[in-house]
């Protein structure tokens, strides 16, 4: 009869996921302090704001509305220029892709220029 020990090998922590671009609210980062240090962020210099990870084709611009609520229209680097709480906002379509559309919000006050979600605007 054999007695043994035996004694797994340590667990290591998953790296955090990263997330390059986001056309939704940015999320707050929880502040919890027992979170161990060797699971920060990756402290890596932010992509430069004029670069897209989408391709936009530029359409003719059209009228369009929003039809969902409550909606963010962001700027190139994910952060919120305006949000909409209330369907039926006029806003003019610039550019197209397959997830996002480039909107100038004419009934937003001031009129702002950002991004929605494609799914929110309709002729």
């Amino acid at each position: 009869m054999f007695l043994g020990c035996y004694t797994p090998p340590p667990f290591v922590h998953p790296a955090p996921a990263e997330v390059t671009m986001s056309d939704s609210l940015p999320a707050t980062e929880p502040a919890d302090p027992a979170i161990p240090a060797e699971v920060e962020a990756p402290t890596e210099e932010p992509v430069a704001a004029t670069t897209s990870t989408f391709d936009d084709a530029e359409v003719e611009p059209y009228k369009g509305f929003t039809v969902k609520t409550p909606l963010s229209i962001v700027d190139e680097a994910g952060q919120p220029v305006a949000v909409l709480g209330k369907p039926g906002v006029e806003v003019t379509v610039l550019t197209e892709a397959a997830l996002r559309v480039k909107v100038r919000c004419d009934g937003c006050d001031p009129v702002v220029t950002g991004y929605l979600q494609s799914d929110a605007v309709r002729r």
